[in-house]
């Protein structure tokens, strides 16, 4: 009997863990410029210490700036699988925030590098690439309205500065708290099962 209440809870634990591990992890953001304002959440995969791939995103962007081509509220429909333009994007995120570097330009303290993370959004039935990067420590946005060729997301007004840029862990959803819940129900009742039985042969010995 012990051996099988060892099975039944090492198989639910293992239910458990591999239901979490075969998801992707989620965080949200916020950003906030002069000019534009955003939020989200990104979904990624673990690849390394405390760098993430970013495989999905969902969220609405605000751009104000009256000289952008861009201008209106965009609704993040993903990540594109072959952004065009590029912006030499990576699509990595970096959490919690770190050093790193890309392109020959370094940060102290990061949640993105400087290629950045690229969505695609859209605003009624036009369609645009945004990319959200850190170049030297300065957050910032570039949209593919303003520079079309995306090879060259530096310059004005091509940018648009992030002055607050935040990220975090999503909380897990409530199908995760009801497997996890479900699960240590079943070892508590696996676990009073074994009590109820080993009373009554200890009753019947006596």
């Amino acid at each position: 009997m012990k051996s099988k209440l060892c099975v039944l809870a090492s198989a639910v634990v293992m239910a458990m863990a591999g239901a979490t591990a075969a998801k992707a992890d989620v965080f949200t953001f916020d950003f906030s410029g002069l000019n534009v304002s955003g939020s989200g959440t990104f979904t990624a995969t673990l690849i390394g210490s405390g760098l993430y791939d970013v495989t999905g995103a969902t969220g609405t962007i605000l751009d104000n700036d009256t000289s952008s081509v861009a201008q209106g509220a965009w609704t993040i429909t993903g990540i594109p699988a072959a952004p065009v333009p590029s912006f030499s994007t990576t699509n990595y995120l970096y959490f919690p925030a770190g050093p790193n570097s890309n392109q020959g330009y370094s940060n102290s303290s990061s949640f993105l590098d400087t290629g950045g993370i690229t969505v695609s959004a859209k605003n009624g039935a036009t369609t645009e690439y945004i990319n959200l990067f850190d170049l030297n420590n300065a957050y910032a946005l570039a949209n593919s309205k303003d520079d079309p060729s995306g090879e060259g997301p530096f310059g004005a007004p091509i940018n648009e500065s992030i002055t607050d840029f935040a990220v975090a862990a999503a909380a897990p959803e409530p199908s995760t708290w009801a497997m996890m819940i479900l699960g240590f129900l079943g070892i508590g009742f696996l676990g009073y099962r074994r009590n109820g039985r080993s009373g009554r042969m200890a009753f019947r010995a006596v």
